[in-house]
């Protein structure tokens, strides 16, 4: 499945990846954050990545005094931010 990411990339962005897709390993840290930065808007575009966003909203908005324990259980936030985007546009409110 094609997620168009690379499409919606800013032009620096698409720069860097063509760059540094030749080096073997990157041992700074300032590239290091710079790449993840680009790989976690890549992320985004995708559904898991839309998924696990909105399951962290509802998590947050539902249980405050539970965060660290949602936070922990990456397959239930992917599991709520799923059930979240299966829903229709004007059933998707906040539980």
């Amino acid at each position: 499945m094609q997620t168009c990411a690379w499409y919606h990339l800013e032009r620096i962005d698409k720069g860097i990846l063509i760059l540094t897709r030749r080096l073997p390993l990157i041992k700074s840290s300032t590239p290091k954050s710079i790449l993840s930065r680009i790989f976690l808007e890549i992320e985004m575009y995708t559904t898991r990545g839309k998924a696990l966003f909105y399951g962290i909203i509802i998590s947050v908005h539902n249980t405050l005094d539970r965060l660290h324990e949602l936070l922990e259980n990456v397959s239930r936030l992917l599991t709520i931010g799923l059930f979240y985007l299966n829903n229709l546009p004007m059933y998707r409110i906040y539980g």
